[in-house]
């Protein structure tokens, strides 16, 4: 299980990356703003329930307070599995953050359970379930559906997707950074194939400042050279 969750967030191959449920469920576990709204409207002390960032994480405690599996010899320098996150979403069965003392958290990861699927369908439904959801909350994504191997045809999609040569999923962008902001600089929603007939999603959220996590990120990459 260790290995697996390893090869889920460290293989990483972004944008350059079940049943049907109550809407609300789905915002709430993705840090929903219509619960902010509600809290807001009525004027009280009702609050964003758990961290009020995705699946629950509150990005303000850092690591502190988040459930962070025993780090092994092998983990890529800030990389933090996670055993379990305080709002979990029914579609995620592995979590993990990036994440350095001097900055804080860069990033929320979650992974689906892969699942044979070799020609995608499974997978690219529950990825545009998930996009419609999370539309609600960050608007209009752009869409990334390619193909630019040797052949695309879809009897080999999952083929072409665990190769490179095909891509699926979303993307949103923010208009700017906000630094120490809930709201992430960038979230990325896709299909990721392990090999050549199973797939699984990814969720993949970047907050805070770019340049200071990749410095962080760069740093702790060379600190034991």
């Amino acid at each position: 299980m260790r290995d697996r969750l390893t090869i889920l967030f460290a293989s990483v191959s972004l944008f350059i990356v079940g049943a049907c449920q109550d809407r609300d469920v789905e915002n709430a576990a993705f840090g929903s703003p219509s619960v902010n709204n509600q809290a807001a409207a009525q004027g009280s002390r009702a609050t964003t329930p758990v961290g009020g960032g995705p699946f629950g994480i509150d990005l303000s405690r850092g690591l502190a307070g988040l459930d962070v599996a025993p780090r092994q010899q092998t983990d890529p320098p800030g990389l933090y599995t996670l055993n379990s996150v305080p709002a979990p979403h029914s579609d995620f069965e592995a979590y993990a953050v990036v994440a350095h003392a001097d900055v804080g958290i860069c990033e929320i990861r979650a992974a689906s359970s892969s699942r044979q699927d070799q020609h995608g369908v499974h997978s690219r439904q529950v990825v545009d379930r998930l996009a419609a959801a999370l539309s609600t909350r960050y608007g209009e994504p752009r869409k990334l559906d390619r193909c630019g191997g040797y052949s695309c045809d879809a009897e080999f999609w999952t083929m072409q997707l665990s190769e490179g040569s095909r891509t699926y999923g979303y993307e949103w962008t923010s208009p700017r950074e906000q630094p120490g902001s809930m709201r992430p600089r960038s979230v990325s929603l896709s299909v990721q194939a392990p090999d050549i007939i199973q797939t699984f999603v990814r969720l993949d959220y970047e907050f805070g400042d770019a340049r200071r996590c990749e410095q962080a990120s760069r740093a702790a990459g060379a600190a034991n050279l």
